[in-house]
């Protein structure tokens, strides 16, 4: 009985050291994982089950080493196969175009208002005694209808004082006259836009000729159905071609001032929240939730969130993203 025990024993022994030969000898065999999903091993080249990447030789990839669980950390190795580049938030004088639609005024309405204003300002300045108080009720309920029809203060004083009749408000002058262009700003760009602006103006009819106009004011309210304001640019009929009604296209350059920002694809945005991810060291990542302020010419301005000299990923944000949710981070 003893002897059979002792058998027994012996063959247990050897078993577990043929065992651990196995597993060593496994350990030394080359294993491949996927860059950006070190849980991922295998015995043979492949692609990852999760993204789809090619796996690639555990020497070469690098274990990414575990830290904080703020933070995404990857080997280097990872951050050359998945492109990630960086850029400094820095402050800059950003710019934004806003394109848009519109016609030449035809204004039968905004020219019976400027008549009326004109004539209540000569009541006024004529009237005596009590007639001078009626005048002055008078001049200010026709001033309020010009406000309402979206001219700026400037534009009604400027009107008031000219002796012109604003006859291009009905049809074009001579050549070398002005005219008024209305442009339909979608809601979106209100806030970019401001009185002396400059617009390269097209006429559609006549494709590859730019007119130069300025913004001259903006409606006081949004058209409830097309969900556009009206913005008003004033240009010269240089070549007396063109005529009230005619449809344009307008390029508004809207200067924005110095902003914080950073490029455009350095932000995530779900509709719910912005997120950045900021490299605080070599390989590591943490991402941080920001707001984001007025779009400029590809960049986009940060108003809180990260601060000047912050470096942030503007390159494989979604794979950076899709990992640091898979691993639970920041939530």
């Amino acid at each position: 009985m003893k002897k059979t025990m002792l058998f027994i024993i012996v063959v247990a022994i050897v078993a577990l050291a043929v065992f651990a030969g196995c597993a060593v000898k496994a350990q030394g065999d080359k294993l491949y994982t996927c860059p950006m999903h070190a849980q991922v091993l295998s015995d043979r080249p492949g692609q990852c089950p999760i993204c789809g990447m090619d796996l690639v030789p555990v020497k070469e990839s690098g274990k990414p080493v575990s830290g904080s669980p703020s933070v995404l950390t990857i080997s280097g190795e990872q951050e050359q196969l998945i492109g990630v580049k960086t850029e400094k938030a820095g402050k800059r004088k950003m710019s934004y175009t806003v394109r848009a639609a519109g016609k030449i005024a035809h204004d039968p309405d905004l020219y019976n208002s400027v008549i009326e204003y004109r004539l209540a300002v000569k009541s006024f300045n004529e009237a005596e005694g009590e007639a001078k108080e009626q005048s002055r009720s008078s001049l200010a309920s026709a001033r309020v209808k010009m406000l309402h029809e979206g001219l700026s203060e400037r534009m009604i004083d400027v009107f008031a004082a000219s002796k012109d009749e604003p006859e291009y408000l009905l049809f074009a002058g001579k050549p070398g006259g002005k005219l008024l262009v209305y442009i339909q700003v979608y809601e979106s760009e209100i806030s970019y836009i401001k009185e002396g602006a400059k617009a390269d103006i097209s006429v559609v009819s006549a494709q590859g000729k730019i007119y130069q106009g300025t913004i001259l004011s903006l409606d006081t309210y949004v058209d409830k159905d097309t969900r556009t304001l009206r913005a008003r640019a004033e240009i010269k009929n240089i070549d007396g071609n063109l005529r009230p009604e005619m449809l344009i296209t307008a390029a508004i350059k809207c200067e924005l001032g110095e902003k914080l920002a950073v490029p455009t694809d350095a932000v995530l945005d779900t509709g719910l929240k912005q997120t950045v991810f900021v490299r605080t060291s070599p390989g590591v990542y943490e991402p941080r939730q920001v707001k984001a302020g007025l779009k400029g010419e590809g960049y986009v301005e940060i108003t809180s969130g990260i601060k000047e000299g912050d470096e942030v990923a503007v390159s494989a944000n979604f794979l950076l993203d899709s990992e640091s949710k898979l691993r639970g981070i920041g939530k």
